[in-house]
């Protein structure tokens, strides 16, 4: 009995020591499996990213230290899909038609919505769920802002928001006026001072024409590009207007018709430069500066005002000083002294594929929150403090110089050209800090955009989020704009070709149907005219 005994005492110690190392190894394994786990989950991902004149590092040293951060702090290696402004669309396009769209991609969005929703469609594109964006403020934030762009309630898209630190922003395209061609023309500072009706407008291009150059020209983005972003609404047009009961496609109304006509009378007096709707945003500048025209629409925004000063300006002018030679034009009013200003908060977005699951978006998030942030901005812009830049006071004093030995911005000097923009397009300040390579001038053309622009945005077209049948078919833009073109330049019967125009709507672009479901969709969503301010 005795020996069974200690033979089973015997048997517990060896089985107690089988479980305990058992146990010890588990326990080890499992141990080394969260250590592997966390590894795994610290070590990059690649990531595929699309956005025009994004290029590998190729040794570039700004471009490397952007890079190396992206990589050390996001956990991401970005392999970039490379494309340009100008066949961005294109290389989507066909990527997209192979089932092969890069893993982050860079897209006009709402601005193309029929193409976006069709990337919805076809599930070539994932929703952004609100349970991973709103773990991240910067994101959260912006994507909050524009949370009624969805389509069946989700969100498919990061906008690239011009202005995040701004409470408000719009449309960037203002009026520059040549000073000196304004004294000729009998016009001093202070008469342009003050807002000027659409009928004192005309009366100043009248003027500067009769001094020997074109009072007004345009660049040429589609069709009539720059001019419709401002002239018509200052004419009253939105792209759709509530009158006699009921919501009225914009380009049909009187707005459009009065603004149309203005463009062809002063075509037809030699005001408006015959070349308007084919200039490119380089040529109107040229032109602008070597004195040929009077009047040029760009924008006014400070990284444009910076970027036309320092491109075109100084070095077309190199003697003249551009505070004394160019100003800004505050909004012209509608005749009854009531001021509108076509509204564009942003003009590109961001996408993501559908292949892309929730892991490897949590990075992607990860990221443009701190792209989105002021963090974000400093970094890509300037660099490291006190190695690319240093802060003296309230002004970002930049470190960096060209090959002349200039202050350049740090970005100036990496070949990510786009990169404090892949999130925020016109990001222009840091709050409570001055850029010293910006100028008083600068910030006296974006003071001038932000005070007599954009408070006097309209409300964004309630239509551009509406995907009903009709209206998913309605993509006239561009056919408008070439429409306006021929009656202003070759117009002998305006009231005649006008009608044409209208009648022509109806009938080839299904203009009484969609007017309908305008209306029911307004009716259901509740939404009601907003008067001019």
């Amino acid at each position: 009995m005795k020996k069974v005994k200690e033979l089973i005492v015997l048997f517990m110690v060896i089985t107690a020591m089988i479980i305990s190392g058992c146990g010890y190894s588990a326990q080890k394994n499992a141990t080394q499996q969260d250590q592997q786990g966390a590894e795994e989950s610290s070590k990059p991902i690649k990531v595929t990213l699309a956005m025009w004149e994004l290029t590998d590092p190729d040794g570039n040293a700004a471009s490397e230290k952007i890079y190396n951060k992206i990589v050390n702090d996001f956990g991401i290696e970005f392999e970039f899909v490379p494309v340009t402004w100008a066949d961005s669309n294109d290389v989507i396009r066909m990527l997209a038609s192979a089932d092969d769209l890069p893993d982050v991609f860079v897209h006009l969005g709402w601005e193309s919505k029929y193409e976006f929703k069709s990337f919805v469609d076809q599930q070539l594109i994932r929703d952004i769920p609100k349970e991973l964006y709103s773990k991240y403020s910067h994101v959260n934030r912006v994507m909050e802002k524009y949370s009624y762009e969805t389509i069946d309630g989700k969100m498919y898209h990061l906008p690239r928001d011009d202005r995040a630190f701004e409470e408000y922003n719009g449309n960037p395209i203002g009026f520059y006026y040549r000073k000196d061609i304004a004294a000729k023309a009998g016009y001093s500072d202070s008469d342009i001072e003050k807002a000027m009706t659409i009928d004192e407008f005309t009366d100043f291009l009248r003027a500067i024409t009769k001094t020997g150059v074109y009072g007004i020209s345009n660049a040429a983005t589609v069709g009539i590009g720059y001019i419709r972003e401002i002239i018509y609404p200052i004419f009253g047009y939105r792209p759709w207007i509530y009158q006699n009961g009921q919501w009225v496609c914009g380009d049909i109304t009187d707005a459009s018709k009065e603004a149309t006509r203005w463009l062809h009378q002063i075509y037809k007096e030699g005001i408006l430069d015959p070349e308007f709707s084919i200039l490119q945003d380089t040529q109107l500048l040229e032109k602008f500066c070597i004195g040929t025209i009077g009047v040029a629409p760009y924008n006014l925004n400070t990284t444009n005002a910076q970027y036309f000063r320092t491109n075109f300006w100084e070095k077309i002018n190199p003697d003249l000083d551009i505070d004394e030679y160019v100003g800004a034009i505050p909004l012209p009013t509608m005749k009854d002294g009531s001021r509108n200003s076509r509204p564009k908060t942003y003009w590109s977005c961001t996408l993501i594929s559908s292949k892309v699951d929730d892991a490897k978006l949590d990075r992607v998030l990860d990221f443009y929150d701190w792209m989105y942030s002021t963090d974000g901005y400093v970094f890509t812009l300037y660099g490291e403090e006190n190695v690319d830049y240093k802060i003296e006071g309230n002004n970002i004093v930049t470190l960096c110089k060209d090959e002349n030995g200039n202050p350049v911005r740090f970005a100036s000097t990496s070949t990510f050209v786009l990169m404090p923009s892949i999130a925020s397009w016109h990001l222009d300040g840091i709050p409570g800090i001055r850029d010293t390579t910006v100028t008083d001038w600068d910030l006296k053309m974006d003071s001038i955009l932000k005070e007599t622009y954009w408070k006097y945005n309209f409300p964004v077209d309630f239509t551009r989020y509406l995907f009903t049948p009709a209206i998913s078919e309605f993509d006239i833009e561009e056919n408008v704009m070439n429409q306006y073109v021929k009656i202003i330049m070759q117009s002998n019967d305006f009231e005649a070709d006008w009608d044409n125009f209208v009648q022509y709507l109806y009938k080839n672009h299904n203009l009484e149907e969609v007017t309908k479901e305008v209306n029911e969709e307004a009716i259901k969503k509740g939404i009601k005219w907003e008067p001019y301010k």
